[in-house]
């Protein structure tokens, strides 16, 4: 699993929260059983206690999985 800075971590956190509070479609790049994919789509909600965003309609992401803000 790639690991990221503190910097690139509150970075991806602040585009996330962005996207979602203005309601934009976004395109992540994420890390999953040894592989990267890519994830679009609209955010649901941001879940901040298990820290993971979910997308709509329901499909669960967590931050550490988080690679990129494409």
């Amino acid at each position: 699993m790639p690991i990221l800075s503190e910097d690139q971590i509150q970075f991806l956190e602040e585009k996330i929260n962005d996207a979602f509070h203005n309601n934009e479609y976004v395109k992540i790049k994420y890390y999953k059983d040894g592989r990267f994919l890519i994830k679009e789509g609209k955010i649901k909600r941001i879940d901040k206690y298990d820290r993971k965003i979910v997308f709509f309609p329901n499909f669960p992401l967590f931050f550490s999985q988080i690679v990129e803000f494409c």
